[in-house]
């Protein structure tokens, strides 16, 4: 199954900034997103394809991290469902120290093109959907809020690199967010983030140090009111990039060339061994 391309979706500083600018090549097999943008004193900091097995369906997420020259970083994914069922694609916006300003999105509900948004300001979220469905939706979202759309699984490894380590424990942020391949939105969430200690992960002859976390989201999906937990296991390189993660339903994601980490670092979940 196709898609068309969307680029009717792109922001129109994108389509200034690519006249005249050339893009970097991307990573070798890697699948850029159409909402990657590339611009004076920009660096891109890390990329990889993170491979998802279990659950309701596998999937591929090929992604880049953009870093500005004052600090703020830009993630771009695009997500590939087994067999090509979906292909949709993400923007996330970040400020220097880490906090989440703004997400778009371009997806896909039941064949038909959508593109989602998600600004920050204010200490509130607007939550937009628009094209084939249209939805607004505002929420309480303060500095600590994480902005989600899923089918992606790499934005989530944002909140890692805004753990305090020296303080420890548990740590709680906020979340909202979207599906891009659902009618589906989720507002007045919480994650409660723990670290459960540093590893190495031994792969051949190379020795990989990994961060170990584990965190409980609690979500409520506004269409049913239904209040539900998902508990989740990320595995990070010490200055936080996404190596892994891990559900207690079993799902799991693995960055190409780290297969096995999760087998090596068993994940660990509330009130289980």
């Amino acid at each position: 199954m196709s898609f068309p391309r969307l680029s009717w979706l792109l922001p129109a500083v994108s389509l200034a900034a690519a006249s005249v600018m050339a893009q970097p090549v991307p990573a070798d097999g890697l699948i850029r997103s159409e909402l990657f943008n590339f611009g004076p004193g920009d660096e891109i900091i890390d990329s990889g394809v993170m491979e998802v097995t279990g659950g309701n369906f596998n999937r591929n997420e090929d992604f880049e991290l953009i870093q500005h020259a004052d600090g703020s970083r830009v993630l771009t994914s695009v997500i590939t469902g087994a067999d090509d069922i979906y292909q949709v694609q993400g923007y996330w916006e970040f400020s220097a120290d880490g906090k989440a300003r703004e997400a778009r999105g371009i997806g896909i509900y039941d064949g038909q093109p959508v593109k989602v948004e998600i600004i920050r300001q204010d200490g509130m979220a607007t939550l937009r959907v628009a094209g084939a469905a249209k939805a607004l939706h505002r929420a309480w979202c303060n500095d600590t809020c994480l902005i989600d759309m899923s089918p992606s699984g790499v934005a989530m490894f944002m909140m890692t690199g805004r753990y305090d380590e020296a303080r420890g424990g548990p740590q709680t942020f906020q979340w909202v967010g979207r599906s891009l391949i659902i009618d589906q939105v989720l507002l007045d969430g919480s994650a409660e983030l723990r670290k459960l200690g540093d590893f190495t992960f031994k792969q051949a002859e190379r020795r990989v140090p990994v961060k170990h976390f584990v965190f409980v989201e609690t979500l409520k999906d506004e269409s049913t009111g239904k209040v539900f937990a998902a508990a989740f296991n990320l595995y990070t390189t010490p200055d936080y990039r996404p190596l892994a993660f891990a559900t207690r339903g079993g799902t799991i994601g693995e960055r190409r060339g780290y297969a096995g980490i999760t087998r090596s670092i068993p994940p660990i979940f509330p009130g289980k061994q």
